[in-house]
């Protein structure tokens, strides 16, 4: 049924909740508490957010651009003494040196042979050029090299994903956390495996249900008959 297997990137594959401790501490130069990272991590999501969702359509706006904004605006509102843009840097740097979750590991090594596997990730290239070689695939879709993220309702993302594979939507299964791969993958007929970490339910702003959800990436496994 499927021929191939694509993943989006972060929260899905590689895990950047684990490298935000260090982001913060590197962006405010000094030790931090779990209780203060993690009032400035939501402080900022706070102010990007609004800017992150208008990214579901065109024009085409960088994440650099968006983070850039979110952290001026959140400084600039908090009075917190430091600079906007080397944040952002960072913050986007940082993106580069997440770990891959077991289950992904494990199940990359599962694939290989049998399934083709792409990855679909909405982001600049800065945030995965690092990334991106420690993780077996054959193509990697990115935004920024793109000029469209994953929700476009034209479905110009993923219509460059089923060109540049040369097959039919339904011999893709994409993999993804957020409500970009689920908005996106089923405007072009693809199928969608939901991964829900935290047992948050549907992302905001999706009506449309994926075809599967699962906590990890282990049950698919018996899906894919691994």
């Amino acid at each position: 049924m499927y021929q191939v297997i694509s993943f989006d990137l972060f929260m899905t594959l590689a895990d950047l909740n684990a490298r935000v401790p260090v982001l913060w501490e590197r962006i405010l130069e000094g030790p931090l508490t779990q209780e203060e990272v993690a009032r400035y991590a939501a402080g900022l999501k706070s102010h990007y957010l609004p800017y992150y969702y208008a990214l579901r359509e065109p024009p085409f706006v960088t994440m650099d651009a968006v983070f850039r904004r979110g952290f001026a605006e959140y400084f600039r509102a908090e009075g917190i003494d430091a600079d906007p843009d080397r944040a952002a840097d960072i913050f986007l740097e940082e993106h580069n040196y997440c770990p891959i979750y077991e289950d992904a590991s494990a199940l990359l090594k599962r694939l290989q042979g049998r399934y083709r596997v792409v990855i679909s990730t909405d982001a600049d290239c800065s945030m995965v050029r690092d990334l991106l070689p420690r993780i077996p695939h054959e193509l990697a879709f990115v935004s920024e090299e793109l000029g469209a993220y994953k929700a476009y309702r034209d479905g110009s993302f993923f219509r460059q994903v089923i060109k540049k594979t040369g097959v039919q939507p339904q011999e893709i299964l994409h993999i993804g956390d957020g409500s970009s791969d689920l908005i996106g993958a089923k405007l072009c007929g693809i199928d969608v495996y939901h991964v829900d970490r935290e047992g948050r339910g549907l992302p905001q702003g999706v009506s449309t249900p994926p075809d599967y959800t699962g906590r990890g990436l282990a049950e698919l496994t018996e899906l894919l008959r691994l």
